[in-house]
């Protein structure tokens, strides 16, 4: 007797195994027609073809690159000969080397900027489109760097307006000393001490500044006070005689000694005398230390504040 059900199963397995093959063959023979078809494109003729159609790109672009390293070689070169030329036009001015900086290294960036604007249009890079890519990058540094713009601009004034000049003695902005360097944000100076001080130049261009070396002469003014008691003309003559006997003191303009005021322990005497700006506090000092000597010798009485004791 037939059994139905395991009849039916048997022929349901057969038929999945032969639709398995035949699935199987048919991959197979994709496949294979797959890299028949790439062999056939790996012809000789046929990579040839690909070749011969790539090579004018090929070509194109080589000769683009070649022309861009020209371009900058080129410009590098003419940048340098103009530098080279600003330089020396603007050591013919006498400008601050601080100044003469600046403008060179300006004039080297934008020549620099016209030389990428060049390659940029070459590439077919729309140069209004790197203007304003360049322009919204240079609004967005200067907010962030406000304050060192303000320097800046006061470096500006400083190298161009030349209140002071490298080597200055200068008092301002709470600062006192040699001027070392002029920068385009800081000046250094050099305290009379041998310290570096380091000022921003929008405070400098800012405050009130005086160049005490700005000339080669300054006037010497001296003032000591003598008791009521002394003699007043051979007080003068004392003094008057140490200037005339200092090599140092110009003859002109004239020395000039003369009462200054009346105190209420002394008669001021005032002196004006000019000498050489470089000598100045040499000069200073030892006229001071000769007034004494000479005050001592002809028994001419410098006030001084004391107390006198009496026990009774």
């Amino acid at each position: 007797m037939i059994n139905i059900p395991h009849l039916m199963q048997h022929l349901s397995n057969a038929g999945f195994t032969c639709f398995q093959a035949a699935g199987s063959e048919t991959i197979a023979t994709d496949v294979q027609e797959a890299v028949n078809k790439d062999l056939e494109k790996m012809q000789p003729d046929v990579v040839a073809d690909t070749l011969k159609n790539m090579t004018p790109v090929f070509l194109g672009f080589l000769y683009q690159l070649l022309v861009i390293i020209i371009i900058a070689l080129a410009g590098k070169k003419l940048i340098s000969i103009l530098c080279s030329m600003l330089k020396h036009s603007l050591n013919r001015l006498n400008m601050e080397e601080g100044a003469k900086k600046f403008i060179i290294s300006l004039v080297k960036a934008l020549l620099h900027l016209v030389v990428v604007f060049i390659i940029a249009e070459r590439l077919g890079i729309s140069s209004s489109s790197l203007a304003a890519i360049l322009g919204s990058a240079g609004i967005a540094i200067g907010l962030a760097l406000q304050g060192s713009l303000s320097n800046f601009a006061g470096g500006m004034v400083v190298l161009f307006m030349k209140p002071f000049k490298v080597g200055d003695y200068i008092s301002g902005a709470g600062v006192e000393g040699s001027v070392s360097m002029i920068g385009i944000i800081y000046t250094t100076i050099i305290t009379a001490d041998n310290k570096k001080i380091t000022v921003p130049n929008a405070s400098l261009s800012n405050a009130v500044v005086t160049n005490i070396t700005a000339f080669d002469r300054r006037r010497l003014d001296i003032s000591i006070g003598i008791s009521y008691e002394s003699d007043l003309e051979t007080a003068k003559k004392c003094i008057k005689d140490i200037y005339a006997n200092d090599k140092r003191i110009y003859n002109e303009p004239e020395v000039l000694v003369f009462v200054e005021s009346f105190e209420s322990s002394c008669i001021m005497l005032g002196s004006r005398a000019w000498c050489q700006t470089s000598e100045y506090l040499e000069v200073r000092w030892h006229i001071l230390e000769q007034i004494k000597n000479k005050f001592d010798e002809n028994g001419i009485e410098i006030p001084y504040n004391k107390i006198d004791v009496k026990v009774i």
